[in-house]
């Protein structure tokens, strides 16, 4: 759960200029707090040990440790990782969303858009900026099998999926099915058990390259 002064953040990026940046975009935002920031990967995670943020930003061209080793370390510790991307690469952005991203924004995105980027994935939605969701949609040529993925699934399985891949929340999928929380959450628990994954983006991701759900939502 978010600390009661605010949602914890962490900033990881080796660029000072743009980790000074996001800090201050995020700090001036409203129920934020930016925990602490790091330009080293295996520095980051030490130091997320200790201020247990709820939210993580990641350089994903981090140099040293890469991105994907820093997010699949946070992921482990229920940290919410937001991928900041400076040149987009489907390939890349599929690929630290295979090990536990919950979001992506390019850092050259409007101000708002890191605040909002925090709010959704806190929201267990996955977050992708707009100028990023083109990208994003040309998949990830190395899930070919992908639509077989999915195939185990029941019909209330895949309605469950594709409402949470277009950003509805638990609650919000309880209302509009007519059922209780608990029942929501079992059919996310067993979707995700059943897709192998460990996170909203990923089932997202799967969604997506199905054909279940649209980034246009």
């Amino acid at each position: 759960m978010p600390d009661v002064r605010g949602i914890r953040i962490f900033v990881i990026d080796d660029q000072p200029v743009v980790c000074e940046g996001i800090k201050t975009i995020l700090t001036g935002s409203p129920g934020l707090k930016v925990v602490g920031s790091s330009s080293d990967g295996n520095d980051a995670i030490e130091q997320c040990a200790l201020t247990k943020p709820d939210v993580a930003f990641v350089d994903l061209s981090l140099s040293g440790l890469a991105a994907n080793a820093v997010t699949r370390e946070l992921a482990k510790k229920d940290i919410r990782v937001i991928a900041l991307v400076d040149t987009p690469d489907a390939v890349a952005m599929h690929s630290i969303i295979d090990v536990g991203a919950a979001g992506l924004v390019l850092k050259s995105d409007p101000v708002e858009t890191f605040a909002k980027a925090v709010h959704d994935v806190m929201a267990d939605r996955m977050f992708q900026s707009e100028s990023l969701k083109r990208v994003l949609a040309l998949g990830n040529p190395g899930s070919p099998t992908i639509d077989a993925a999915v195939r185990p699934l029941t019909p209330r399985e895949l309605e469950v999926l594709k409402m949470f891949a277009d950003g509805n929340t638990t609650s919000e999928i309880a209302t509009r099915l007519a059922l209780s929380v608990k029942t929501v959450e079992t059919h996310r628990k067993n979707v995700m058990d059943k897709l192998q994954t460990r996170s909203i983006a990923q089932l997202t991701k799967i969604a997506i390259q199905c054909g279940i759900s649209s980034l246009n939502s």
